[in-house]
C-alpha cells in the first residue's frame, strides 16, 4: 500500500469536509448581509421621513392648550410570573394616580389567577382588566393581543412592562435589570410632561431610560427578520436603530396602530413559546425591535 497516497486521500476528505462546513455558513448568513447592505446602502433615498421629523417644529404647548382634556393613560402589563406581577403592581401604586387603566395579560389557571387576585393591591383593582393571552413570542405576543383590545380603544398614552425574570443570567443579574428599568419607567422626571408628550405627537413615539436604549452591536442577527416585519407593516427598513433593551417602554397611540397591524397576519400561526424561538435571529428578537423602524426614542 502506498502511504503517501493515502495520506493523500485523507488530506482531501479533510479538505473537503471543511469546504463544505465554509460553503454551508456562506450560504447560510451571506445572502442576509447583503440584503441588508444593498438595501440600507442603495435604498436610503427611499426611507421614511419619520424618523427625521423636528420634534422642535411642533408647538406642543399650543396643542395642549387647545384641547385641555388629560390623555388617558394605560399601563399594559404582561404577567408570566405572579409573584413579579404582584412586585411591579405594587411599584405602580404610589403614582397610581397617573394611570387610567391597567390591563394584565396573563394565561394563569384559575387556581393561580384566583391567588394572585387575592395578592393585588386594593387600590388598583377597580383600574385592572385581566385578559387570557396566548403566551408566544414571550412578551411581545402577548402585546400584540392587548392591542387590538376595545378596552384600550379610548387611551393615547401607554406604559408597557413585563415580569422579566431572565432566570439564564448569572448573579441575579435578570432581577437587578428589571427591578432598574421598572423604577426608571416609573419614576421619569416629569411623568406629566412625559405623557403629554407622547400623546400631543402626531407620528409614533416611544421612550425609555437612555441607559436602555440600545447600540448598534445590540441588533445580533436580528436584521433580516425585522425587514421581512417591516415589509408586513408597509414601511421602508431603516437598518439598525435604537430600540428599547429590555422591552420595556412607554409609546404612543400611533404605534398601537402597527402593533395592532401584526395581529392580523399569519405571523401568529405556527409558533410557540420555545427555546428555538428565542435565540438570536428569531421572531422575539425582531419584535423587540421593529418599534425601532417606526421612530426614534424620546428621551424624557
Amino acid at each position: 500500500m502506498n502511504l503517501n497516497v493515502l495520506d493523500l486521500t485523507l488530506k482531501l476528505k479533510i479538505f473537503a469536509g471543511l469546504r463544505i462546513v465554509f460553503l454551508s455558513i456562506t450560504f447560510l448568513f451571506t445572502p442576509i448581509q447583503l440584503i441588508q447592505f444593498f438595501h440600507w446602502k442603495f435604498f436610503t433615498n427611499m426611507r421614511s421621513t419619520i424618523t427625521q421629523l423636528s420634534k422642535d417644529s411642533i408647538n406642543y404647548d399650543a396643542k395642549l392648550e387647545e384641547n385641555k382634556v388629560r390623555p388617558k393613560v394605560a399601563i399594559i402589563l404582561h404577567v408570566f410570573y405572579p409573584d413579579i406581577g404582584i412586585e411591579i403592581l405594587e411599584q405602580i401604586l404610589p403614582i397610581s394616580n397617573s394611570f387610567d387603566k391597567i390591563l394584565v395579560t396573563h394565561c394563569m389557571t384559575q387556581d393561580v389567577f384566583t391567588e394572585f387576585q387575592n395578592n393585588l393591591p386594593e387600590e388598583l383593582l377597580s383600574k385592572c382588566h385581566f385578559m387570557i393571552v396566548e403566551n408566544r413570542f414571550r412578551d411581545s405576543g402577548p402585546l400584540i393581543q392587548a392591542a387590538s383590545s376595545l378596552y384600550l380603544s379610548d387611551c393615547e398614552v401607554f406604559l408597557k412592562l413585563h415580569t422579566k425574570k431572565s432566570p439564564h443570567l448569572p448573579n441575579d443579574e435578570g432581577q437587578l435589570w428589571r427591578q432598574d428599568l421598572v423604577i426608571g419607567l416609573l419614576n421619569p422626571k416629569n411623568i406629566e410632561t412625559l405623557i403629554n408628550r407622547l400623546a400631543a405627537d402626531p407620528g409614533p413615539l416611544w421612550a425609555c431610560p437612555e441607559r436602555w436604549i440600545s447600540v448598534k452591536s445590540q441588533w445580533g442577527f436580528n436584521s433580516f427578520q425585522v425587514w421581512k416585519l417591516t415589509r408586513r407593516l408597509g414601511i421602508p427598513f431603516q437598518g439598525p436603530q435604537p430600540f428599547p433593551v429590555g422591552n420595556m417602554y412607554w409609546f404612543n397611540k400611533s404605534i398601537i396602530w402597527y402593533i395592532r397591524k401584526l395581529s392580523n397576519g399569519e405571523i401568529f400561526m405556527g409558533y410557540q413559546h420555545n427555546i428555538s424561538n428565542l435565540k438570536d435571529g428569531s421572531v422575539c428578537h425582531a419584535l423587540e425591535r421593529v418599534q425601532s423602524q417606526l421612530s426614534l426614542p424620546y428621551l424624557p
